[in-house]
C-alpha cells in the first residue's frame, strides 16, 4: 500500500477536482461518511451515545461536520463545537457547516472566551470524542486556546477518533512539537500519511482505517510516490517454496561469519535463524579457539574454524579461507559478534567487498566500513546492509539523533552511497532498495528491544536470500517475519520477557500464518 506525504495528497486532491471535475464536496462527503462508518465499525452502533465533535476552521473541520451529520442520522446524541466563527469558514467546510445546521444541529463556538473548565467537564460525559481540528497541513505547536482543547480531549475518559491525522501531529514527519491528540482510531483519507507511520505519530494514531476516496489510479501514480507499507499480501508471494522432491542442498547453503570472545551467542542466533527460515545447510565460521564452544551451542548447524588474532577474534588473513568456503554457498551473513579489533575489521572489509555471493552485512561487519561506506559500492556481489541507527550514523558520519529524526532519508542515503539494499532497524524498520524505493514495516513491538534480536534478523534475511529470494524481497519478508514473530510472542507471553531465542522458535509458525492468510490486515495498532 502506497504511503504519501501531505503535499502529495494535496496534489492528488487538486488534480482530481480540477482535472477530472470531481466536486470537492463529493470528496469531503466520501471522507466524512467513511470516517463515520469506521467509527461505527470500531465502537459499535452510536445510537443513544453522546458524541462530541470538535471542528477546526479548515477542511478537517468540514470533515467533522459531515461525520456529525451521519452520527445524528444514526440517532447519536451529537454536540458540535467549532473553533471558527461561521463567517470565517470558507469553501467546502462552510458548505458542510450550513448543511449540518439545516438538520437543526446546534454548533457551539469554542474560543478564548469559552470556559475551558466547563468544556472539560462536559467532555467527561461523552461516550466518544471526534477530533476534527487540524488536518495534514499542520506544522509547529498548537496555540491557545486550541492547546487547551486538545489537552481536555486527552484528559477525557472517552475514546478519541482523529480525522486524517491526530491534531498536533505533523502529517509528514510524525513529530509532535507540542500537545497532540492521543487517538484510539484515526480514519485517514485516500492514502495513509507518512506521519501515521513514524513515531510519535504512530503511537498517537491508535488504529488506522484508510478511507477510500476513489482517486483515479493514474493521478496517484503521477505524483511519484516512492514509499509503501508492507502488507500481508505483499510478503505472501515472497515466501520461498520447496519442491516436493527437494533435498537439503536445494534449500540454500548459508555461511555465517563472525564471533569473538564474549559474543558467540550472536553467531549462534544468526545461524539458528537462518535454519528456521528454511535454509538447508548452515555453517558458522568463527575464530578457531571458539569452534569447540560453537560445536556445543549449535546442533543443526555446522562450524568452520578460521584463523584468529591474539585477542581471539578473526584474523585479517581469515578472509582467504572464508572466501574459499563461501564460493560453494548461496548466501553469507557477515558481522554477528565479530568485534571491532583492527584484524577483524580488516577481515570484514575484505569480505565485504570480495564476496561474490549475496551477502548480508550486520553489526561490526558494518562498523568496519565507518567513514568509508563507498567501498561497498564496488562489492563483487549483492549486498544487504542491516544497520541500527548508531551503525547508520557511523556509516554516514552523522549523529544517531539525526538518523532517528530522518529515518527515511538516512536509509536512502546509505543505499545511494553503497548501491545496496538497506534495512534501517528500529521503530519502524525501513527497507530501501537500490533504486531508492522505501518500504515501511508495520510489524513488531517494544519486546524486540533486547539483545540478539538483530542477529536473528540478519540470519533470517540471509536464510531467505540463500533460498533464492530476491534481495529486496528477502529484506522485506525477513523484517516482516521478524516483527510478526515478536507480535505473536508478545501476545502469548507479554513483551517484557521476550528474548531473541523466542523469535527463532516462533518463525515457522509466523511463516505459516502468512502462507495461510492468518495475519490481521490492520497495519497499525
Amino acid at each position: 500500500m502506497k504511503v504519501c506525504t501531505p503535499d502529495q495528497m494535496r496534489e492528488i486532491d487538486r488534480a482530481t477536482i480540477e482535472d477530472r471535475g470531481v466536486p470537492g464536496l463529493q470528496l469531503m462527503e466520501r471522507a466524512g461518511s467513511g470516517a463515520a462508518k469506521a467509527l461505527r465499525d470500531k465502537f459499535g452502533d452510536p445510537a443513544g451515545k453522546t458524541v462530541y465533535v470538535v471542528c477546526g476552521k479548515g477542511n478537517n473541520g468540514g470533515d467533522g461536520f459531515v461525520v456529525a451529520r451521519y452520527l445524528r442520522e444514526w440517532n447519536a446524541h451529537v454536540r458540535v463545537f467549532s473553533l471558527a466563527a461561521p463567517e470565517d469558514l470558507t469553501g467546502d467546510a462552510a458548505a458542510n457547516f450550513k448543511r449540518l445546521r439545516t438538520t437543526g444541529q446546534e454548533v457551539v463556538r469554542l474560543d478564548g472566551a469559552f470556559d475551558m473548565s466547563e468544556f472539560a467537564k462536559a467532555l467527561a460525559a461523552a461516550d466518544l470524542i471526534v477530533d476534527a481540528i487540524f488536518g495534514t497541513g499542520f506544522r509547529g505547536v498548537p496555540r491557545a486556546p486550541i492547546d487547551a482543547v486538545i489537552d481536555a480531549i486527552n484528559r477525557a475518559p472517552a475514546p478519541a477518533v482523529a480525522l486524517d491525522v491526530p491534531s498536533g501531529v505533523n502529517g509528514e514527519t510524525g513529530s509532535a512539537e507540542g500537545v497532540a491528540v492521543d487517538a484510539d482510531l484515526t480514519p485517514t483519507f485516500g492514502l495513509p500519511k507518512l506521519g501515521l507511520l513514524l513515531y510519535p505519530g504512530r503511537s498517537l494514531a491508535g488504529d488506522v482505517a484508510v478511507i477510500d476516496l476513489e482517486f483515479p489510479h493514474d493521478i496517484i501514480d503521477a505524483v511519484g510516490i516512492e514509499t509503501e507499507i508492507t502488507m500481508p499480501a505483499d510478503v505472501r508471494v515472497m515466501l520461498p517454496m520447496r519442491r516436493q522432491d527437494a533435498h537439503k542442498g536445494d534449500c540454500g547453503r548459508v555461511l555465517v561469519i563472525g564471533g569473538s570472545v564474549g559474543f558467540t551467542g550472536a553467531v549462534s542466533l544468526a545461524a539458528d535463524a537462518a535454519l528456521r527460515s528454511g535454509a538447508g545447510l548452515v555453517t558458522a565460521a568463527v575464530p578457531a579457539s571458539l569452534n569447540d564452544i560453537m560445536e556445543v551451542k549449535l546442533t543443526e548447524a555446522m562450524t568452520l574454524p578460521l584463523q584468529e588474532s591474539a585477542d581471539r577474534a578473526l584474523a585479517a588473513d581469515a578472509a582467504h579461507a572464508a572466501l574459499s568456503f563461501a564460493a560453494g554457498c548461496h548466501a553469507v551473513v557477515l558481522g554477528p559478534g565479530l568485534s571491532r579489533t583492527p584484524d577483524s575489521a580488516e577481515c570484514a572489509r575484505r569480505l565485504g567487498t570480495d564476496l561474490a555471493v549475496p551477502t548480508v552485512i550486520d553489526a561490526d561487519g558494518l562498523n568496519a566500513f565507518e567513514g568509508r561506506p563507498g567501498d561497498l559500492s564496488v562489492a563483487k556481489g549483492v549486498r544487504i546492509l542491516t544497520p541500527h541507527p548508531g551503525e547508520a550514523a557511523r556509516l554516514l558520519g552523522r549523529s544517531t539523533a539525526d538518523v532517528v529524526r530522518n529515518r527515511l532519508a538516512a536509509a536512502r542515503a546509505i543505499a545511494d552511497i553503497t548501491g545496496a539494499v538497506v534495512v534501517l532497524k528500529g521503530a519502524p524498520t525501513v527497507v530501501c532498495d537500490e533504486t531508492g524505493a522505501l518500504f515501511i514495516n508495520p510489524t513488531g513491538n517494544a519486546g524486540l528491544a533486547t539483545g540478539g534480536t538483530g542477529d536473528v534478523l540478519s540470519g533470517l534475511i540471509g536464510g531467505l536470500l540463500g533460498q533464492g529470494c530476491a534481495p529486496c524481497d528477502a529484506a522485506r519478508l525477513g523484517v516482516y517475519l521478524h516483527g510478526l514473530a515478536g507480535d505473536v510472542g508478545a501476545a502469548g507471553m507479554g513483551a517484557w520477557g521476550l528474548i531473541a531465542g523466542d523469535l527463532i522458535d516462533l518463525l515457522p509458525n509466523s511463516m505459516m500464518m502468512i502462507e495461510e492468510g492468518g495475519v490481521d490486515e490492520l497495519w497499525i495498532r
